[in-house]
């Protein structure tokens, strides 16, 4: 029995799946970026992801849409979800 034709194939999907892997990869680094992006025009460090209110402890994306509406003085900048969360911050989707 020739194994060599399935030995192939298996290669072959091993080589799309880390081809696909990948590009997930730097698609969702890409995200982030301009993510962060974001949250620079806000006056947040680079590093941050996150901007919440003081006022109402709730947190966005820094792509929001509603981030504009928080006063500056009341703006508080997260790397993580994790850490906004600690802090009493609730998350909202935007």
């Amino acid at each position: 029995m020739n194994s060599q034709p399935a030995i192939l194939a298996f290669i072959a999907i091993i080589i799309a799946l880390v081809l696909i892997g990948i590009f997930a990869i730097a698609e969702f680094a890409e995200k982030k970026d301009s993510e962060r992006n974001a949250c620079k025009k806000y006056n947040c460090p680079s590093i941050a992801n996150y901007i919440g209110s003081a006022d109402s402890k709730e947190f966005y994306s820094c792509s929001c849409s509603s981030i504009p509406e928080i006063e500056e003085e009341n703006k508080a900048c997260f790397i993580s979800a994790l850490q906004a969360e600690e802090k009493g911050y609730k998350r909202v989707e935007c």
